[in-house]
Order: C-alpha cells, then sequence, then structure tokens
C-alpha cells in the first residue's frame, strides 16, 4: 500500500474514533435532552396505557408524562406528530431511559454508517477501484457535518429517515420500471413516523413517477390501518385538529427554525412574544412569499430533473437536486433536520471530485458546505434577532438553495453532453 493511502487510511480512523469519544459516547451516556424524551415518552404511552395516546397533543398533560418517564429537566412537547410516531421507539419502551438511549444513539450511528454504504453504491463508489475504502473516507468526511452531531446529542431519529432516504435513492436510481413501486416503501415509512419527505410527493407527480407514489402513499395506509388496534381511531382526531397550527404557529419566525417560512416570518411578520422586531410589518407578504418561492423551486425541479434519463448519472444527480430543499420548504426545521440534506451534498462533492468541475464552481459547493455546518449558536445569537440583521441568521436554509441551484446547474450540463453525445452518435452511422 502507497505510504500516502496508509496515512489517509489512519486519519480517517483516527476521526472516526475521536467522533466516537468526542460526540457518540456522550450522547449514550445522557438521555435528558428533547426529542429523545419525547419519542421514548409517546412509546411507553403507546405500550403502557394505549387509550392515553389521544392526549399527547395536550402539553401540559404530556409534559406530566415526560417527567414521570424519569427525566430530569426537560421540557418537551409531543408536537404536531402523527400518533404512529410512537411506533418507532416502541421495541425499546420496556427499558429505562438510559438504557434506551444507548441502544438508540447506537442504532443511529449504524444507520448513519448504512445509509453512506447504500448511497456510495447509488453514485457507483463501490464499483471503482480505490486504495481508501469510500465507505471510510465519506464516514470520516460526514463526522463535520454538524446537523449530524447535533441529531446524536439530542437522541432525534433523522438518521433513521436519513437511511430510509437512502434506501429511496437507492431504488430510484435503477432505469424506470414496474416496479418502482417499491422505492416509495421507505418514502411512505418516513411520512407515517415524521411527516418528512411531503416535498417530494408532488414532485414525484409532475416528474411522472406515479408507481413510486402510489408505494409511498399504499405504504403510508397499510401502516396506518395495521396500527389502529394499537394506536386506534381516538388518537388521529386530535392529530387533525392540532395540523393546521404548523401553517400559523408564530414560534416558527424564530432563527433556530432554518425554513423559507421562518426567515420570511422573521423579517414581515409581528408577535409580540415570538418576533417583535420585524424588519418591515407586512404579514401578506410574509405569508405569501414562502408559498410563491417554495412552488417556483418545486416547479423548476419537475422541469430540470431527469429521472427517466437513460444514465446512471442523470438520475443520482436529478434525486440529490429534488432533496436538497426537503428540509428548507418545511414549516419548520431544527438543525437536526438538515441530516435529511446530507445524501444531497454527498452527491454534490462526488460528481465534483469525478467530473473535476471548474474552481468557480467547487467554491459555490465549499460555501453551500460552509453554510449548512455553521454550528446553531452563531445564527441563534439575540444580536440576529431584529431587523434585516435576522438576514445573517439563516446560513442552513442558503446553504441548501445554493445546493439546489448548483446540483440543478450540473444536471443541466449533464443533459446538454448527453444530447450532445447522442447526435454525434446519429451523425457518424452511415
Amino acid at each position: 500500500m502507497h505510504p500516502t493511502n496508509a496515512a489517509i487510511r489512519i486519519a480517517c480512523g483516527g476521526v472516526l474514533a475521536a467522533y466516537l469519544t468526542l460526540v457518540v459516547i456522550p450522547a449514550c451516556r445522557h438521555p435528558d435532552t428533547n426529542g429523545f424524551a419525547a419519542y421514548y415518552t409517546a412509546a411507553r404511552i403507546l405500550v403502557a396505557q394505549p387509550r392515553d395516546l389521544s392526549r399527547v397533543y395536550d402539553n401540559l398533560w404530556f409534559q406530566d408524562q415526560v417527567n414521570a418517564s424519569g427525566f430530569v429537566g426537560v421540557r418537551d412537547i409531543h408536537n404536531t406528530q402523527p400518533p404512529t410516531m410512537s411506533l418507532m421507539m416502541a421495541p425499546l419502551a420496556w427499558m429505562s431511559p438510559s438504557n434506551a438511549r444507548v441502544v438508540w444513539v447506537s442504532l443511529g450511528v449504524v444507520l448513519w454508517l448504512g445509509g453512506l454504504a447504500l448511497l456510495c453504491q447509488g453514485l457507483g463508489l463501490a464499483e471503482r477501484q480505490s486504495a481508501i475504502h469510500p465507505l471510510l473516507l465519506s464516514a470520516a468526511l460526514t463526522t463535520a457535518y454538524v446537523p449530524l452531531c447535533d441529531n446524536f446529542r439530542q437522541g432525534q431519529c433523522y438518521t433513521l429517515l436519513f437511511f430510509l432516504l437512502c434506501v429511496f435513492m437507492r431504488l430510484l436510481c435503477k432505469p424506470a420500471s414496474k416496479r418502482d413501486w417499491i422505492a416509495g416503501i421507505p418514502l411512505g415509512a418516513i411520512a407515517v413516523v415524521k411527516l418528512a419527505g411531503l416535498w417530494l410527493w408532488p414532485l414525484l407527480l409532475l416528474s411522472r413517477r406515479r408507481r413510486v407514489l402510489l408505494g409511498a402513499a399504499g405504504t403510508t395506509a397499510c401502516i396506518g390501518v395495521l396500527a389502529l388496534p394499537v394506536v386506534g381511531w381516538g388518537a388521529w382526531r386530535p392529530f387533525f385538529h392540532d395540523l393546521p397550527r404548523l401553517s400559523s404557529d408564530p414560534v416558527r419566525y424564530l432563527a433556530a427554525y432554518q425554513t423559507l417560512t421562518s426567515l420570511m416570518g422573521h423579517l414581515f411578520i409581528f408577535d409580540a412574544r415570538w418576533n417583535p422586531h420585524p424588519a418591515i410589518p407586512m404579514r401578506p407578504l410574509g405569508v405569501a412569499l414562502p408559498i410563491l418561492l417554495g412552488a417556483t423551486v418545486l416547479i423548476l425541479s419537475a422541469r430540470v430533473q431527469r429521472l427517466d434519463g437513460e444514465g446512471r448519472d442523470e438520475r443520482v444527480l436529478s434525486l440529490a437536486m429534488l432533496l436538497a430543499p426537503i428540509v428548507s420548504a418545511a414549516p419548520i426545521a431544527e438543525s437536526y433536520h438538515y441530516v435529511l440534506v446530507l445524501p444531497s451534498l454527498l452527491t454534490a462533492v462526488w460528481w465534483a471530485t469525478v467530473r473535476r468541475v471548474a474552481v468557480p464552481a467547487r467554491a459555490t459547493l465549499a460555501l453551500a458546505a460552509a453554510l449548512l455546518i455553521v454550528p446553531s449558536r452563531l445564527y441563534t445569537a439575540h444580536v440576529l434577532d431584529q431587523g434585516w440583521l435576522a438576514l445573517f441568521a439563516y446560513p442552513r436554509l442558503y446553504g441548501a438553495f445554493i445546493l439546489w441551484g448548483w446540483l440543478a446547474l450540473a444536471l443541466v450540463r449533464e443533459g446538454t453532453e448527453v444530447e450532445r453525445s447522442r447526435l454525434a452518435a446519429q451523425q457518424r452511422q452511415p
């Protein structure tokens, strides 16, 4: 083995060992965090007293259950999540919070590495002869991704959703076939536990991948129906009653929520408690702009995508582009939600490496990556709460949309190259 390659392997191993020591092990040892507390408490209610699952949307009652579960100093809510979210940690509900936390975080590490392995297969990295295993290199590189660290520290579930998204990408990067509905299964599973990934559903419809969409809808319906004997109908009524709150809760305008809705609300919508210093109090503008910008990105994505392209590169780039705004277009999204953007970022890095793109394109991609990994304490500082200074409080949002634009441009250029090659081949034919 070449000495340089050996040194890189050792460095990657050292980075992963340091990550395990500084991030993963402390995350296992500290179960008292919000996020994990809500998952565990909801699972305990499902297992021990399923009839009370309808009460999880009562914040005061749910907080009492969090306290009774043994969490110290943790304030948490179930939020507007489907009652089937309680299924996610139900297998661990018989454990104590501390033991469940160890298993949960350890499972998160396995899902992170498993998702990376699937992504490497989808990108064709496993087929390339390389002195350094792509999984080892990608795992070491992603330790710098701050949302992943935040996910582990809070005991969140986004490595599970990351894994399911990687399964989705791995299945859908194959040529279109009658079995495309299988790719919808992980997408439906994501919706069942977290209402995440819904951004992709209209895109699949506009991209004429209806079999995938039917697979996702069928999976969601099947899990919901099969869970009814445990979850019950009664838990769904308060969920649907609480669901409209996602479109009106002023807490969304805090910079902690890195979304289009949050940015525009922060700039234009006054709220005495959550946003007392907007730049210009113009509520109609704050409401309309996220819808308009989100719809524009969705339509452009549908027009640029090439999921039916002949080459795998076109399909992979299309999937990465469609995924890039998956968090930014949501009503509410914190730092750890951006784990879902990681497949898009890794795909862009792979493309920049394989195609040796120009220096300005590399610099743009580096800017997107830098914005996506800004520590949350920097953009949630109170000094950025007032007026137009709020524009500096949304780095993850900007990073995601720069990444989306980068991938869209790469896809357009790849489509042009493919078309040129096809025309040249036709001209060479006698």
